[in-house]
């Protein structure tokens, strides 16, 4: 079975009147919690809305401007990919870096040691029995780190 779809992203917008569509303005004004007028101007196209932006955005757009906010600063950035990983999991999926692996230290005896603390982490999550969410972030990490040690290896052969 191949688990390799391709989807394809909605804009906030589009996400949100999917799922006015599916379940409903009395359960989607319930959930958020905001005015049927707030609520329409979210799911409006914006060329009907107008106005400052901020004040159309939704929650989800908010969220959106975090995350991007979160990338520009190296800690965040752990942060925003735990975040999308946790999202990306409750619908049955993993998140997977578009980029390619570049190694961060200069030698490959660097990059090695760089792979302890990340694996250390993992094992103290484990043995402080951390939510399986945690453990299984930091196990990604760890296979982040030792990809980036293959990498620095393989480079260095030629």
């Amino acid at each position: 079975m191949n688990n390799n779809v391709n989807v394809q992203a909605m804009t906030a917008r589009q996400f949100l009147m999917a799922a006015t569509t599916l379940f409903g303005t009395k359960y989607m004004h319930k959930l958020y919690k905001v005015s049927k007028r707030c609520f329409y101007t979210w799911i409006a196209d914006e060329k009907y809305v107008g106005g400052d932006s901020s004040i159309r955005a939704n929650y989800i757009e908010k969220h959106e401007e975090l995350l991007k906010e979160l990338m520009t600063d190296p800690e965040g950035v752990e942060i925003a990919r735990a975040l999308t990983a946790r999202h990306a999991s409750l619908t049955g999926c993993d998140i997977v870096l578009k980029e390619v692996v570049t190694p961060d230290k200069e030698t490959i005896e660097q990059e090695c040691l760089d792979d302890y603390p990340a694996l250390t982490r993992l094992h103290t999550a484990i043995s402080e029995k951390k939510s399986s969410d945690l453990v299984e972030h930091l196990g990604r990490r760890v296979k982040q780190e030792i990809d980036e040690t293959v990498v620095s290896y393989q480079s260095g052969e030629k």
